[in-house]
C-alpha cells in the first residue's frame, strides 16, 4: 500500500526563466502522492504563473528593501492542503507589496499577475 504524504512541501527557487517548469514539476509530484490528480491542472497553470511573475517582478524593478533572512535572488513557494483544498504560496524576499492590476479583456498574459 502507498502511503499519501498529507504535510507542508516547500520549494526554494533560483530566478531563473526555467523556475516556473521546476515549479509545475513539483506541485504535479506532490499532487501525486496526495492522489488529487483532479487539481494537477488547474494546480500546475496557477503556480506557472505566481513563478512567472515573482521573476518578471524581480528582474524588472530593483530589490530596495529585503528581508534579512532572505536571498534576493530566489523565490519560495509552499504547497499544502486545507481540507479539501489545496493551498500555493508564492513569495520573494521583497518587502515592498505587490500591486494590484486589472488585465484588459483581450490581454494575453497576467491574467493572474499583481
Amino acid at each position: 500500500m502507498t502511503v499519501v504524504t498529507t504535510g507542508k512541501h516547500h520549494l526554494e527557487l533560483s530566478v531563473f526563466p526555467t523556475s516556473p517548469y521546476y515549479a509545475r514539476v513539483h506541485v504535479q509530484r506532490v499532487l501525486e502522492g496526495w492522489r488529487r490528480d483532479d487539481l494537477i491542472e488547474t494546480a500546475q497553470l496557477v503556480i506557472s504563473e505566481l513563478v512567472s511573475n515573482a521573476i518578471k517582478a524581480h528582474t524588472s524593478s530593483p530589490v530596495t528593501e529585503v528581508a534579512a533572512h532572505a536571498s534576493p535572488d530566489h523565490i519560495w513557494m509552499d504547497l499544502y492542503p486545507a481540507g479539501e483544498a489545496v493551498v500555493l504560496r508564492v513569495w520573494d524576499a521583497s518587502r515592498t507589496p505587490p500591486v494590484l492590476r486589472i488585465p484588459d479583456l483581450d490581454d494575453s498574459v497576467g491574467r493572474f499577475e499583481w
